[in-house]
């Protein structure tokens, strides 16, 4: 194995680990994002900038979205608006059931579909079915960004 394949390994191994560890994610599970705090001001401010993107496209209703790396779900309420259907593919199974909770009424209507994968493998989604994909805050941990670019070429 070369020494940069064993590296890659290792760092998505991390990764996983990371971001499955529950005592780690558990503060993600009621987390309020509030303009009151400095942290939280900066992801609503990236958050209202991806609003503003879907706001400018005038998707028609039927639209789909694929956010990848949804986290526990506290964005995804904002972006179903713009769709009729809302998928998302999160390394993290803690963070799903979070996203899962946070958005049961969608969940349960079909409307929204969590999931938990890699975003740098096949994605579980048919080709060409997605008109959106929203990556905020993902790509430091990716690896291979070609694999995920192809993917999300091939789903949009």
């Amino acid at each position: 194995m070369k020494k940069k394949d064993s590296k890659s390994i290792n760092f998505k191994k991390e990764i996983f680990n990371l971001w499955n560890n529950k005592k780690y994610v558990k503060k993600y599970n009621n987390f309020k994002y509030t303009s009151k705090d400095q942290n939280t001001y900066y992801l609503n401010g990236r958050r209202d900038i991806v609003l503003k993107y879907l706001k400018k496209l005038n998707l028609p209703n039927n639209s789909s979205i694929l956010e990848l790396g949804y986290g526990a779900g506290q964005n995804a309420k904002y972006f179903m608006k713009f769709c009729k259907k809302f998928y998302g593919i999160e390394i993290s199974k803690p963070l799903m059931t979070f996203a899962k909770k946070k958005n049961i009424k969608q969940v349960n209507k079909g409307k929204a579909k969590f999931t938990v994968g890699s975003i740098e493998e096949k994605f579980k989604i048919k080709s060409n079915s997605i008109d959106v994909v929203i990556i905020v805050g993902v790509l430091q941990y990716v690896i291979s960004p070609k694999k995920c670019f192809d993917e999300c070429k091939r789903v949009l």
